[in-house]
């Protein structure tokens, strides 16, 4: 949007490691993928595996570290989003 400040989070976040790219845009392909209830589910590993299929990744030590890097990464997204969504919260007058 035209005339607004970068916000701070997007002008300090961090640089992507080159070779990072796939599990990068495989997290965010996949964040559409959870549970959500009371509170967001992690990303279920039928859908990294069914994601590995598609983009046949199908080597075994690959599809280990798209895993483990896709849980790491959702790990700390839902941390994130779960401390945003608290600071978010209007306070309570009790």
């Amino acid at each position: 949007m035209q005339g607004l400040p970068v916000p701070e989070t997007i002008v300090n976040a961090p640089k992507l490691r080159s070779g990072l790219e796939f599990f990068y845009k495989a997290f965010w392909d996949l964040n559409h993928d959870r549970e959500v209830g009371m509170a967001e589910g992690g990303i279920p590993w039928s859908a990294i595996d069914r994601y590995a299929q598609r983009y046949r990744y199908d080597d075994i030590d690959d599809f280990e570290r798209l895993v483990d890097l896709i849980r790491l990464i959702d790990i700390a997204y839902r941390k994130y989003s779960e401390g945003t969504q608290k600071s978010d919260r209007p306070i309570s007058s009790e």
